[in-house]
């Protein structure tokens, strides 16, 4: 059994760096849909595939089995994220600058979402050199239930932003008008 640990280490070096990649390439994907001309293609067709496609062998351990399930989950997650995305942008629908939008028909749960978006929120945090201002427990304590009441007040074409409000440092809430052309 000790001559598998090396193997297990390697495996868990692996999986860890896809959900570092998964990340990356959730940033890659959002810049290239805020100039194309600017940035190429991601490709994240592929990387996608990758990712779902990949499996643990040579060895068995459950810690790895669910560590991957889980990056699987993400990774499976965001192709949901990046082809609204995708779909919002041949619509002209995309929402450059701020956290992103969610409309009645996004089949994202609520908790899922607010990491998602706590995610994109350490990340200005991060780019404005602050420090965190909330943990995930409170931001989503404190966004969930404005979230859930947003989705219940939405009319017929409207639609959720998620926006980073750059002098509270916090996110917001705002329903607008879906701008269909």
């Amino acid at each position: 059994m000790r001559s598998l640990d090396p193997e297990i280490g390697k495996m868990r070096r692996v999986i860890q760096e896809f959900d570092k990649q998964i990340e990356d390439m959730h940033r890659t994907v959002h810049k290239y849909l805020l100039d194309r001309k600017k940035n190429p293609h991601p490709h994240h067709e592929e990387f996608l595939s990758k990712i779902l496609n990949f499996k643990i062998r040579g060895v068995k351990s459950r810690e790895l089995e669910v560590r991957l399930d889980s990056v699987q989950f993400k990774a499976a997650n965001r192709a949901k994220i990046w082809k609204q995305w995708f779909e919002d942008d041949a619509k002209g629908l995309f929402q450059k600058g701020d956290l992103g939008s969610v409309s009645q028909s996004t089949e994202t749960s609520g908790i899922s979402l607010m990491n998602q978006v706590y995610e994109r929120t350490k990340e200005n945090w991060a780019k404005f050199d602050i420090k965190e201002i909330e943990s995930k427990e409170k931001f989503i304590e404190r966004i969930l239930p404005a979230y859930n009441k947003a989705r219940r007040d939405l009319n017929a074409g409207e639609k959720l932003t998620f926006i980073y409000d750059k002098d509270t440092h916090r996110v917001v809430i705002k329903i607008k008008k879906n701008n269909t052309k």
